[in-house]
């Protein structure tokens, strides 16, 4: 980017009375391409969670950033020299030129649905429907349902009732690997939540798609090389015995 950015940088917390947070940005690093955003969040209480979010603020709307990554999104542990790093270049443009305000949004992770029978690392099948059930249904909402590898998104899936449970495929077309569920509420996005990691492998195993091949090469290869059987019309049979 051609210009210097100027970036404001509170924070919004939702806490709980007689609870005790604290937030502290303690640098702001900017490279050619980066800000970085370095921040304390402590919190007296122990294992809770913070949703945090780097919004990006112009004259007419405010909207998180996508090209982040770090200590951000859902689910963040307190802890000190906790790190954001946002794309600025890649979500801006290299020729962007302009001021721009940045804001740190943050509140206690409460999940609004909390999913059941649904152990961390269980193996799913690509092509194939699952039943998945959930605590925290509301049959007048939708429910948005995206397929991640990582913080790369992967698929969008058709839009279930929040009914509490939801029949959903697993789409054939994704690669192995692990992945996750992201989940909103289609009326309200602030509501998010996460499925548990997953593990998708293909619904027939490599090996057995390739064995088929091997064996009707082998056949084929046994043919080909075995010398050709020629009867000789010249030569006689052996003499009749006689009755």
């Amino acid at each position: 980017m051609r210009n210097r950015i100027i970036y404001i940088l509170p924070l919004l917390l939702i806490g709980f009375r007689g609870v005790a947070q604290q937030f502290d940005i303690t640098i702001i690093e900017q490279t050619q391409d980066n800000l970085i955003v370095h921040y304390d969040l402590l919190d007296t209480t122990q294992d809770r969670f913070y949703s945090i979010y780097l919004y990006l603020l112009t004259d007419s709307t405010i909207a998180p950033v996508k090209e982040v990554i770090g200590d951000v999104g859902l689910e963040v542990r307190p802890g000190i020299n906790n790190k954001i790093t946002w794309n600025a270049r890649k979500e801006l443009g290299s020729d962007f030129k302009g001021k721009i305000e940045l804001e740190v949004r943050g509140k206690v992770y409460v999940p609004f649905i909390e999913f059941e029978g649904f152990p961390e690392n269980q193996v799913l099948k690509r092509g194939k429907s699952y039943t998945f059930a959930w605590t925290g249904k509301s049959s007048s909402n939708i429910l948005e349902f995206k397929l991640y590898r990582g913080e790369e998104l992967k698929a969008v899936l058709p839009e279930v009732a929040n009914t509490g449970d939801a029949n959903i495929e697993m789409p054939g077309s994704i690669k192995p690997g692990k992945y996750r569920f992201y989940i909103t509420d289609s009326r309200n996005k602030d509501q998010e939540v996460h499925s548990p990691v997953f593990i998708v492998k293909p619904r027939v195993p490599f090996f057995l798609k390739v064995v088929p091949l091997v064996i009707a090469g082998g056949v084929a290869t046994y043919f080909i090389t075995r010398p050709p059987i020629i009867e000789d019309p010249a030569v006689e049979g052996p003499p009749a015995i006689p009755e």
